[in-house]
C-alpha cells in the first residue's frame, strides 16, 4: 500500500504579521496541522518560500501593491543564491 503524501506550499504572506514579523502563532500552529497529517500516516513536504519577506528588506519602497511584492520576490530569489 503506497503512503499518501501531500506538499504544502507556505509563502512570506502565511508566516509573516502585516508588521513584516515572523507570526510564532502561525507557525506552532501550522506545525500542529502538519503533525496531526503525520500521526494519520500521511507524507508531508513542506515547501517554505520566503523570498519576499527576504526582498523587502533590500528595497526601498514600501505599499501593500503587487509590484513591490513582486520587486521583493525577486530580489529574495537573488539573495537565496548569494554566496
Amino acid at each position: 500500500m503506497r503512503k499518501e503524501i501531500v506538499v504544502i506550499k507556505i509563502g512570506s504572506s502565511v508566516l509573516l504579521t502585516q508588521r513584516q514579523k515572523l507570526d510564532e502563532f502561525r507557525i506552532v500552529e501550522l506545525a500542529h496541522q502538519i503533525t496531526t497529517l503525520q500521526k494519520s500516516n500521511i507524507g508531508v513536504v513542506l515547501v517554505v518560500s520566503g523570498a519576499v519577506a527576504c526582498g523587502i528588506k533590500s528595497i526601498s519602497i514600501s505599499g501593500d501593491h503587487s509590484f513591490v511584492k513582486t520587486v521583493a520576490a525577486n530580489m529574495g530569489r537573488a539573495a537565496f543564491f548569494e554566496p
